[in-house]
């Protein structure tokens, strides 16, 4: 029995691709006639080295790439380290996008949907981050979970996020520590009574501005 061909994409956008883009890099780069995947997956199974120093460079990578040897080992997975001498932020990398697009769609069971373009997530990380270094908070500061949720409550708290704001204070208030718990449900008050006020002091605003 032979598969029938349901679809195929036009030729213009093939060569619109990420990969065929990423081919012709690699082409001019190291003077190959690479046309195809197949012969694109035989080189980088061939020259290894060049074709990871080569994805860091046409993805524009954030950080540092090291010296090489970009693979060490070079040909042993799982347990190959990819540049191993480099150092990157993840963070920094995932957000460099900072449009309106949408980064993030969340759509639960109970129906509820909501988008998050990629300027609203950068906005939020950024809060997030602030708000640990205002508190002085490095790697590994925050050693129980609840901790971390009452600092998340509160840095988003601070972006007037107060739906997700009150998620993360409503978590922090199961802890079995009593200080938490306490602290947890007295920020989720907080946070209600100030939801209520920002969402007045709209209405009186448009109130003023239609009259």
């Amino acid at each position: 029995m032979i598969n029938k061909l349901l679809w195929k994409p036009t030729f213009k956008r093939v060569k619109s691709t990420s990969l065929s883009q990423f081919i012709k890099h690699v082409n001019t780069q190291h003077k190959q006639k690479i046309d195809n995947f197949e012969t694109l997956h035989k080189w980088s199974i061939e020259n290894r080295n060049y074709f990871w120093d080569e994805v860091w460079n046409f993805y524009n990578v954030i950080g540092e790439k090291g010296d090489q040897p970009y693979l060490e080992p070079e040909n042993s997975l799982p347990g190959t380290k990819f540049f191993p001498n480099g150092t990157l932020n993840y963070a920094e990398n995932m957000l460099k996008k900072n449009d309106n697009d949408v980064a993030i769609t969340f759509w639960s069971e109970d129906k509820i949907k909501k988008k998050l373009s990629w300027y609203q997530l950068k906005n939020q990380v950024s809060a997030v981050a602030n708000f640990f270094k205002k508190k002085g908070i490095k790697k590994g500061g925050l050693k129980n979970t609840s901790q971390v949720y009452m600092a998340l409550g509160q840095a988003h708290f601070e972006n007037q996020s107060f739906e997700t704001a009150k998620k993360q204070f409503r978590i922090a208030a199961r802890s079995k520590d009593e200080k938490i718990k306490k602290a947890a449900n007295n920020w989720l008050k907080y946070t209600e009574n100030e939801e209520v006020r920002v969402k007045n002091l709209a209405l009186r605003r448009d109130f003023i501005q239609n009259s």
